[in-house]
């Protein structure tokens, strides 16, 4: 885990086979985690769940836990937008083979984006982040 110099803003390096946990200790829970070489996940704890999973070589799958669920599978080299709008709207843009960015528009704004050289961002306002190894960090 690495803290940023902005105050809003922390980068979490995942080196692809092993798994990183950001866990943000506030009702809208996040979490960005490695399950496999080729994976990453982001999870929204609200009652109108997200979660997207991100497999880097071929597809994007987008679902809502919402009655009204959507779900998007799609080719990496594909530009795509997704828009849900519950009370919560969520964006998936794919722009190019290397790039994922994940918006949540909570009270508090979750930004990742994912690239081939491993590297995700999380990006919130004022929040408490409590890391997998107990550490609490502010941002």
């Amino acid at each position: 885990m690495v803290k940023s110099s902005m105050p809003d803003c922390v980068m979490v390096k995942i080196s692809m086979p092993d798994c990183e946990m950001v866990k943000i200790s506030m009702p809208d829970c996040v979490m960005v985690k490695s399950s496999k070489p080729d994976c990453v996940m982001v999870k929204s704890s609200k009652p109108d769940c997200v979660m997207v999973k991100i497999s880097m070589p071929d597809c994007v799958m987008v679902k809502s836990s919402k009655p009204d669920c959507v779900m998007v599978k799609i080719s990496m080299s594909d530009c795509v937008m997704v828009k849900i709008s519950m009370p919560d709207c969520v964006m998936v843009k794919i722009s190019m083979p290397d790039c994922v960015m994940v918006k949540i528009c909570m009270p508090h704004c979750v930004m990742v984006k994912i690239s081939m050289s491993d590297c995700v961002m999380v990006k919130r306002t004022a929040l408490c982040l409590t890391l997998s190894n107990g550490e609490e960090l502010y941002i």
